[in-house]
């Protein structure tokens, strides 16, 4: 257990009950109520600060992992990379056209926590997990429909 941790549960075992329901108290946005609010902790989990960053640390190697199999198994051959993913030459020159070559460093990993260290469940990389707001006029030059 952290200092944090320790500190947070010997303030609710002095009397402090207020802060052991500090996570069921906080207003949610609806959606997010209807579908987690029962997953939830009741209280905040604390977790060392060097344990996260060793964690996001091997996150971002997986990540670099995998936007280099392209490279890695075919050469950079995107045609190929995407044939044996199953992608149609159609739906391949179509996602060609919209990428950059350098993928945004972003995805949702679903993690957990097994009582040692963080384990990863399922890594989303795909536009399913968000995308990237249009380009300003100022910072693009054009309105960003484009």
């Amino acid at each position: 257990m952290t200092e944090l941790g320790r500190t947070y549960v010997d303030e609710c075992l002095s009397g402090n009950g207020g802060r052991a329901g500090a996570v069921a108290r906080t207003a949610l946005p609806p959606a997010f109520e209807e579908a987690w609010r029962a997953h939830l902790l009741p209280r905040p989990w604390f977790v060392r600060a060097s344990e996260t960053a060793a964690f996001a640390r091997d996150l971002e190697g997986l990540f670099d992992l995998l936007v280099s199999l392209p490279l890695r198994l075919f050469g950079g051959d995107r045609e190929r990379y995407a044939a044996a993913l199953g992608i149609g030459p159609a739906f391949a020159a179509l996602l060609r056209r919209g990428g950059s070559g350098v993928p945004a460093r972003m995805g949702r990993a679903d993690t957990y926590h097994d009582g040692t260290s963080f384990r990863l469940l399922e890594f989303n990389l795909g536009s399913e997990v968000g995308g990237l707001p249009p380009l300003s006029s100022t910072s693009a030059g054009s309105s960003g429909n484009g």
